[in-house]
């Protein structure tokens, strides 16, 4: 059975934000993994887990793989801020929002289940 993975991950500080929002996220929409860490364990937890979408504080890591600078599918820069927007990032979209709403970051988890879902039923290129 296909599951979106999702990872939540602020500094030790903000304990307590993290929990709040996974499982908000976590009752909202039970059929996704959710997932929390710190932003220590961060970069370990995308390596092992592949999320698919990560809402932290940090802003949205690239990596290069076979000389292509890459971009996690889904990512929202949450603003510990309610002054400073919040970055939003889905495949190629991206837009900002100040202080968003658990419904705002609820359509995000939408948006970004259906890009994983889509990626997951299109044909894998061997080499």
């Amino acid at each position: 059975m296909y599951q979106t993975r999702i990872l939540v991950a602020f500094e030790d500080d903000y304990q307590a934000y993290t929990d709040a929002l996974s499982n908000a996220i976590r009752a909202a929409r039970p059929h996704l993994q959710v997932t929390t860490a710190t932003l220590e364990a961060l970069q370990r937890e995308v390596a092992r887990l592949d999320p698919h979408l990560v809402i932290s504080n940090l802003p949205n890591p690239a990596t290069e793989q076979e000389g292509k600078l890459l971009l996690f599918p889904a990512w929202v820069e949450l603003s510990l801020d309610p002054h400073l927007p919040s970055k939003f990032r889905v495949d190629s979209r991206r837009w900002e929002s100040l202080n968003p709403s658990l419904e705002e970051l609820l359509s995000l988890v939408e948006e970004a289940e259906q890009l994983a879902l889509s990626n997951s039923s299109k044909p894998q290129r061997r080499s």
